[in-house]
């Protein structure tokens, strides 16, 4: 069955910036709707979900934030999340 995961932008960031910008990378994620618009972006687990397309997500998700100028780290969200991949 279908899934989704919303997630909370940083404070002071539009999440609709942040859709546009996964779309720069080739990967379509939802803002989202209603009194929620520009404060969530919403990324959709339709079917079979593997750890690779996690990752990329997360990839993609650490390269768009550092666009706009938020201060993360690359690779910080890859490597948390091999690490739970790797303990399960």
């Amino acid at each position: 069955s279908p899934a989704i995961t919303s997630v909370v932008v940083p404070l002071g960031f539009d999440g609709e910036v942040i859709v546009r910008g996964f779309a720069e990378y080739g990967m379509t994620i939802a803002g989202g709707q209603g009194p929620m618009k520009g404060k969530v972006f919403r990324l959709g687990h339709m079917g079979y979900t593997d750890e690779g397309e996690v990752i990329t997500m997360l990839a993609i998700l650490e390269r768009v934030l550092k666009d706009l100028g938020y201060p993360c780290s690359y690779g910080m969200a890859v490597a948390a999340a091999q690490k739970v991949f790797a303990e399960v």
